[in-house]
């Protein structure tokens, strides 16, 4: 079979990021970060910050996935700043760094390597970028990873104390053996590990964001239909995939496999993990309300995220509420109306 095309996209970018057994294992003692300079935050050593977490993330400006994750990691400070502590390291030059956070402003702290001293302490044989560490309150490795899978319920199943790291270790492992079966085509072994992937850590929604567009290149509508529910109910840490499950069940094109009431819980809690500060969040929590005929409720929180937006979003956002201000203006001239 041949490779599908939005599949193929998605999942290419992933065969830069294939890494080797890592020498820094969970459960190690977290090196020191041995930085030159700090261009963004206050300095901070492990040491210091034991009794809470340090999600240590090392990057480089050049690298798009680097640049994609930049706004979960902010999302991650703002809502988990009062137990964790976000670290950025790279060992490009202090200028290139500087004109890179101009354009993508970070709300975390970010540091230069000393040469590569750091990178040697904790990235031997780490070829993925970004890659990510989460040190434990006892300072020791509680989780590894790319960011984009498995850090969110890693970092829920850590501060609510039920962190099993065997599952994530298979996690990564699974995600290892799926890049091989990507790398040869074969789309049923690529199907099998992902379906494997959520089976072991199902509130992780890397796995299903790969598969949704594998089933709809197949056609598969019921069974993505299903795949989405299954997100929504499973991912409850993360406001993005939440807010995908909840804009697919409430605008799919068939009406048959819409489940809009269902979209508004999904919708809801997106918007209550991201404390209603996010606009992208707050649209599609307004849509839903929109499909459900709450006019009063989409006006109101498309104003709110029209006023946190900004640039061309804010653009957007402020047409879609005329729209919805024209809708509540014609439906109330209108008998037939709700």
């Amino acid at each position: 079979m041949p490779m599908p095309g939005r599949a193929g996209l998605l999942l290419v970018a992933l065969l830069l990021c294939c890494g080797a057994a890592q020498a820094l294992e969970v459960g190690d003692p977290a090196p020191p970060l041995d930085v030159k300079a700090w261009v963004a935050g206050k300095p901070l050593t492990i040491a210091e910050a034991k009794g809470r977490l340090v999600l240590v993330e090392w990057f480089a400006t050049w690298c798009g996935d680097s640049r994609r994750a930049v706004p979960r990691l902010n999302r991650l400070q703002r809502v988990y700043g009062t137990h964790l502590d976000i670290v950025a390291v790279t060992e490009e030059d202090e200028a290139v760094v500087r004109r890179h956070l101009a354009s993508v402003p970070v709300a975390y702290r970010v540091a230069l390597d000393n040469g590569i001293a750091s990178k040697r302490a904790w990235m031997t044989h780490v070829v993925t970028t970004p890659y990510a560490f989460l040190v434990g309150r006892d300072g020791k490795i509680a989780w590894r990873g790319d960011p984009a899978i498995g850090l969110y319920p890693a970092l829920a199943d850590v501060l609510a104390g039920r962190y099993d790291p065997a599952r994530y270790t298979k996690l990564n492992e699974t995600h290892f053996a799926f890049t091989h079966a990507l790398k040869a085509h074969k789309i049923d072994e690529m199907l099998r590990l992902l379906d494997q992937m959520i089976v072991t850590v199902p509130e992780d929604a890397w796995a299903y964001h790969i598969k949704l567009p594998i089933l709809r290149k197949q056609r598969k509508t019921h069974d993505a239909r299903e795949l989405y529910i299954a997100m929504g109910k499973r991912c409850t840490s993360d406001p993005d995939a939440l807010a995908e499950a909840a804009r697919k069940m409430a605008t799919v094109t068939s009406l048959t496999l819409r489940d809009v009431p269902l979209a508004l819980t999904f919708a809801q809690r997106a918007a209550e993990l991201t404390r209603n500060q996010e606009p992208p969040i707050l649209d599609i929590l307004a849509r839903v309300h929109y499909e459900l005929g709450h006019l009063a409720k989409a006006i109101e929180t498309t104003t709110l995220a029209a006023e946190l937006a900004t640039g061309n979003d804010k653009a957007v956002l402020t047409r879609t509420l005329d729209f919805y201000r024209g809708e509540q203006a014609r439906r109330a001239a209108d008998p037939d109306a709700k």
